[in-house]
């Protein structure tokens, strides 16, 4: 009376051809590899760009002359940074600087300035700023080297992982 879909008569089996399933793998959750990816691009053009000023500030060392000058400015609040004005060779000069919170308007203070170019001053001295730079260089590095390990380490435990699950259980 009735009859399958497959218009086969109810009550005949029909055989089931079974195509072999993948197996699923566990969700690892939060993926973390983008993250460490994102780590080291930052720290890589951090390391890159540290270099670059070490270099720059390094150049200015054998040239540097000082002067004194003074604070004739303050900002305060997310941004400080205080502004100073200088002479050198007849020229007055004028500049702003951040993270100094200890100066106050009418401070004298010393500044670092590079004698082919006066525009090129600071109120911290060259071959420290270049130590600085030198040292943040050094940590930016570490952290590329570490975000390269863990992808590489990540990468390593991934490939692992899909070797097991394309192996077939022991029967």
């Amino acid at each position: 009376m009735f009859e399958s879909l497959d218009n086969r008569p109810l009550g005949v089996d029909s055989e089931v051809e079974e195509t072999p399933r993948p197996k699923a793998r566990a969700s690892t959750g939060f993926q973390l590899w983008p993250l460490i990816a994102g780590l080291l691009i930052f720290s890589g053009v951090a390391t890159v760009h540290n270099w670059y000023l070490a270099g720059e500030d390094a150049k200015i060392v054998a040239r540097e002359q000082f002067v004194e000058g003074h604070i004739y400015g303050r900002t305060t609040g997310k941004g400080q940074s205080v502004s100073y004005s200088f002479s050198y060779k007849g020229n007055d000069y004028r500049a702003i600087e951040s993270d100094h919170p200890r100066m106050s308007v009418g401070d004298a203070v010393t500044v670092y300035l590079d004698s082919d170019d006066p525009r090129i001053n600071s109120l911290v001295e060259y071959r420290l700023r270049s130590q600085q730079r030198h040292s943040w260089m050094v940590v930016f590095g570490c952290i590329s080297a570490g975000s390269v390990l863990t992808l590489a380490v990540l990468w390593g435990v991934n490939e692992f992982i899909d070797k097991l699950s394309q192996e077939e259980p022991a029967t």
